[in-house]
């Protein structure tokens, strides 16, 4: 995943929980369908943002590895 791919999964993931919290808030007519789908698709993108900090963390530990060992 690029960050390009990660921020627009994360701009996905804040519209879905602001429709949420307005369905929940009654702010605009409740629509289970819609509701659920949204809830559902907020744990996917949850998952691959995870996925992809570690993924992250993961690389950023192999390279301190690489740096400490070339200074050895």
């Amino acid at each position: 995943m690029t960050e390009d791919r990660a921020v627009e999964l994360i701009n996905e993931w804040l519209n879905l929980a602001k429709e949420v919290g307005d369905m929940n808030l009654n702010h605009m007519e409740y629509d289970e369908e819609r509701y659920n789908y949204a809830m559902d698709r907020m744990n996917v993108i949850r998952q691959e943002i995870n996925d992809y900090h570690e993924q992250l963390f993961s690389e950023a530990k192999d390279i301190n590895s690489k740096i400490i060992d070339s200074c050895k």
